[in-house]
């Protein structure tokens, strides 16, 4: 984190502007959890840019990794979120930040 800009957002705490300390340290939170989800992912693009096919691609083989250990098992919830957004995918030919964000928080929980 930018240590400037936490100061700056504690120096607008202490002078009772919480709405401006609030902003800062949002986007400062935001642009880490984006770095760190970058890192982890292996994006090498920012999360507010589009995906590149490679991403994409490894999103898909990651997504269908899911589906694949849970097949036996239809009424689990991580199956049927997963399914929808293989639907979803086939659709769009694309996932979403926070579909991409799901896929890797669910494989790193389910094959750690």
């Amino acid at each position: 984190m930018d240590k400037e800009k936490i100061k700056k957002a504690l120096n607008h705490f202490e002078n009772d502007e919480y709405t401006d300390a609030k902003e800062i340290m949002v986007q400062e939170i935001k642009h880490k959890k984006n770095e760190y989800l970058k890192d982890k992912l292996g994006l090498r693009e920012s999360l507010n840019s589009e995906l590149n096919e490679d991403d994409t691609e490894n999103a898909l083989k990651t997504l269908k990794a899911i589906i694949g250990s849970l097949k036996g098992n239809k009424e689990n919830d991580i199956y049927k979120m997963a399914e929808g957004m293989m639907k979803s995918y086939e659709k769009n030919k694309g996932f979403s930040k926070d579909q991409a964000e799901w896929i890797y928080k669910t494989s790193k929980a389910m094959f750690k």
